[in-house]
């Protein structure tokens, strides 16, 4: 009986300790897409931003210097 009880617990425990490693994984994960998700997001602004100045630049036939 006692050698099942420790079995048991054992088994408890790697469950446990698996089900945590997998919350590990599935929150590790999540950050990735959040940062690749603003990384994204931002060159997204940056390459509007770009587009914006030279249409500008362009219609106004100026030269514009850009500080970024």
């Amino acid at each position: 009986m006692i050698k099942r009880r420790e079995v048991s617990t054992k088994s408890d425990i790697i469950i446990t300790n698996t089900v945590a490693v997998a919350v590990e994984v599935v929150a590790a994960v999540a950050v990735v897409v959040v940062v690749v998700a603003v990384v994204v997001v931002v060159v997204a602004v940056v390459v509007v931003v770009v587009v914006v100045v030279v249409v500008v630049v362009v219609e106004k036939e100026e030269v514009v210097i850009v500080v970024v």
